[in-house]
């Protein structure tokens, strides 16, 4: 059987909602602060690892804008967010339109208890370092979403 369109649609719903029950567990046993250290290293983790992954089978050169896009479009549709790349010379932009996550923690009401900007500011440094360690992951993010803005932007810097 072929992996499609609905079986990757289907992957996405799934990577959300075993973000958002582990979560909600960890938090029912260990309370905010603890769960939130917790995920934000989970989060960099899985960042770090997507991002090797796709930089070891891409056709780009290392460290190359075009690779930086390839990883941050790799991450943004395995998650299923709506975005837009722009290389703008000096770096690199992710532009979100629509975070799934945050889609997610709305539908459950949850998007007032769990400030995502925390955990995406905290996550933007060392992913951008694992992109991009000559600069030590120069960069930043830009949260507009979670305050009713437009966009969240992730901006890489790219050596030139």
């Amino acid at each position: 059987m072929k992996f499609g369109d609905s079986e990757a649609n289907l992957s996405r719903q799934m990577l959300i909602a075993l973000d958002g029950l582990w979560f909600m567990h960890v938090l029912d046993a260990l309370g905010p602060d603890k769960t939130l250290e917790i995920d934000i290293k989970v989060f960099i983790g899985l960042f770090k690892i997507a991002s090797r992954k796709v930089m070891s089978g891409s056709e780009f050169p290392s460290g190359s804008a075009q690779e930086k896009q390839a990883v941050m479009s790799s991450i943004a549709e395995v998650f299923g967010h709506r975005y837009t790349i722009e290389d703008q010379g000096d770096r690199v932009r992710l532009r979100l339109t629509e975070c799934a996550i945050r889609k997610n923690l709305q539908r459950a009401g949850r998007d007032k208890l769990h400030d995502c900007r925390v955990l995406c500011t905290a996550l933007s440094q060392p992913w951008f370092a694992e992109m991009e360690p000559r600069t030590g992951g120069e960069g930043h993010v830009e949260l507009q979403l979670p305050t009713g803005g437009d966009h969240c932007d992730w901006v890489i810097g790219q050596p030139v």
